[in-house]
């Protein structure tokens, strides 16, 4: 797992941070390093190492590149986070577009237990930077979800206290 990925939005996860003395972490959104993933359909393909050309990829949980993954893992360490069923309808050198399903672990009454919610959202990814280990490549650093109906709930802190707010777009460092 890569550190500084994501942003956890559940208030379980929220209050056992601040239990455990990381309430400076909450101020900046949550940035809990947890790592950021993909999972491949059958007919993704699965970016070589000996590629010729530049190929847009997003890395999954164990830094494999992949071009137009099913499904992004945003919280590789809980898979509590993420979006499944992509379609993607543009995936050039300045971005990608498509749109799916995103989830999140409500974690109530616990992560294990928790019940996962889901709702349609536009994905976005943009940026790029380097692949190690795969020269030529290049991965999209932001992943941002829009949510045309169904809002999802993302803990922030305010004044001290943790207040849930349903935000239209959420952005991710991947």
């Amino acid at each position: 797992m890569r550190p500084g990925r994501t942003t956890i939005g559940t208030l379980t996860t929220a209050i056992s941070l601040l239990a455990g003395g990381l309430a400076g972490g909450l101020a900046g959104g949550l940035g809990l390093g947890l790592g950021v993933g993909v999972t491949s359909p059958a007919n993704a393909a699965v970016v070589p190492a000996a590629a010729h050309g530049t190929k847009f990829v997003v890395l999954s949980c164990n830094d494999k590149p992949e071009v137009k993954p099913g499904t992004i893992d945003l919280a590789c360490a809980d898979d509590g986070l993420g979006l499944s069923h992509l379609h993607w309808t543009s995936w050039t050198s300045h971005g990608a577009t498509g749109y799916g399903t995103f989830w999140e672990n409500l974690c109530v009454p616990d992560c294990a237990d928790g019940h996962v919610e889901q709702m349609p959202a536009r994905v976005t990814l943009r940026g790029s930077a380097a692949v190690k280990a795969h020269a030529g490549d290049r991965q999209y650093t932001r992943l941002t979800a829009v949510f045309p109906r169904k809002r999802p709930t993302v803990y922030k802190l305010e004044h001290g206290k943790l207040v849930a707010t349903h935000p239209r777009s959420w952005t991710f460092q991947i």
